[in-house]
């Protein structure tokens, strides 16, 4: 069964026992050379060397993420993708179903009806089906969480912290629920429950904060409700308190496979370690049998493509993980197929200087490609009439104007660049946002 880095697959349905590794890499290597390029099946090939390690891919080009990645041999696996710790509370519903229902699909069109078994999915839709089934071991103070229990999105959550806030009479000016939520926020994402964030409050604005994460918590319990950062680590504490229900998600999941690797937080991270790495609580398996190995991990990703950290993404995650999994094996997929080597020279000598990081070189058989020209403007205006004069020379030169797209830092920047295509004749469209002759103008 073969997996593509875009669509995140986690396992086929043909055991070690059923089909040898010999006959297991003939089949992988007749396969790709009869679907995909030869750079695939090096790569395929490369990866059957690895057969039972861990595996870290680093990627320089994302184009690879349409390559072939690897064979899963046993019966069951999980996919997990990270989507750079951006704020998806709001559309959780909508767009882990729509995701989850595209990765579904195609996966099932590559390898049938056996998808169906499979986990492809984000990291909080894996949780939510982890605890749908298991929540009911956990309790807590105020009760017990239910299996139906509900996720608050974010205008949720900022009406019930409004009202924690008001239920501590604190000053909502000074303690306003957004900052609030984002504090609690990275906190849960450190997996440091209100518990431990009070024991360790060390001034009387933690105090404060740490008593409206506890009364949060508190409702959210009450309610037999998780908000989206609950989701991940409420799972890692239940195979932390319940080592039964770890080794069965462990038995389960003979492969873990992660995108995005470098954007992934402490949470997701630990969440990792307990499907793969930790090691196995003796006394918890004699019921269960013979001690199974850990599952296999691959991860993808890229530790110069980590622009997240605001967000809660860990680049230690990916930096680190040669020593996290001494036995792992690297490859690197350094060739780019977007890029001139001018461009990717330049990258080279850029990111270089990054403390840190593992190095990698970036080639292309594309050429050598235009020089990159630099221009140094006096002010915005004069760095917008730069711009249109590049636009006419692209299209004196055979260009269509929807051809050539202008992007820009901050959204202010925007009216300058709209009042100099305007004086020049530009035609234009702002794809975000109201035209400037379409907005409400405070004199």
């Amino acid at each position: 069964m073969l997996a593509y880095f875009d669509i995140h697959v986690g396992s086929g349905d043909v055991s070690l026992d059923e089909l040898g590794i010999d006959e297991l890499q003939e089949f992988l290597t007749s396969l790709v050379r009869e679907r995909y390029l030869e750079k695939e099946t090096r790569l395929g090939e490369e990866l059957l060397r690895h057969f039972e390690r861990d595996v870290m891919l680093r990627v320089a080009d994302q184009s690879w993420k349409e390559h072939l990645l690897a064979l899963d041999h046993l019966k069951e696996g999980i996919s997990l993708r990270s989507y750079g710790q951006r704020d998806p509370k709001n559309e959780y519903k909508r767009e882990s179903y729509e995701l989850f229902q595209e990765m579904k699909e195609r996966v099932e069109e590559l390898v049938g009806r056996r998808a169906r078994i499979m986990w492809v999915s984000t990291f909080h839709s894996a949780c939510v089906r982890i605890l749908r089934k298991e929540i009911g071991a956990l309790e807590r103070e105020g009760g017990t969480w239910k299996s139906n229990f509900s996720i608050y999105d974010a205008q949720d959550q900022k009406r019930l912290m409004t009202l924690v806030v008001s239920d501590l009479d604190l000053d909502p000016k000074r303690y306003q629920p957004g900052a609030l939520l984002h504090w609690v926020s990275n906190h849960k994402n450190e997996l440091r429950d209100a518990e431990q964030v009070t024991a360790e409050a060390r001034n009387k604005l933690e105090e404060t904060y740490a008593a409206a994460y506890t009364l949060y918590q508190r409702r959210l319990r009450e309610a037999n409700a998780l908000d989206f950062d609950d989701l991940i680590m409420t799972t890692v504490h239940l195979f932390e308190a319940f080592p039964e229900i770890k080794e069965t998600y462990r038995r389960r999941f003979r492969h873990v496979l992660v995108d995005e690797y470098q954007d992934t937080n402490h949470a997701q991270y630990a969440l990792i370690r307990q499907l793969c790495a930790d090691p196995l609580d003796q006394s918890s398996t004699e019921a269960e049998g013979e001690r199974v190995p850990p599952a296999e991990l691959m991860v993808v990703g890229d530790a110069d493509q980590s622009i997240y950290a605001f967000r809660g993404a860990n680049i230690r995650n990916i930096l680190d993980f040669e020593e996290d999994f001494p036995d792992a094996a690297t490859i690197l997929l350094e060739q780019n197929y977007r890029s001139t080597q001018t461009i990717l020279t330049a990258a080279n000598g850029i990111i270089g200087h990054n403390k840190g990081r593992k190095p990698k070189r970036l080639w292309s058989d594309a050429g050598d490609g235009e020089r990159i020209v630099g221009y140094v403007a006096d002010d915005e205006h004069d760095e917008a009439r730069f711009v249109s004069g590049e636009i006419d020379t692209l299209v004196d030169g055979g260009a269509k104007p929807g051809d050539v797209a202008v992007f820009y830092r901050t959204n202010a920047q925007s009216r300058v660049f709209e009042e100099i295509f305007i004086r020049t004749g530009e035609p234009q469209r702002l794809d975000v946002g109201a035209q400037l002759n379409e907005r409400r103008q405070v004199v």
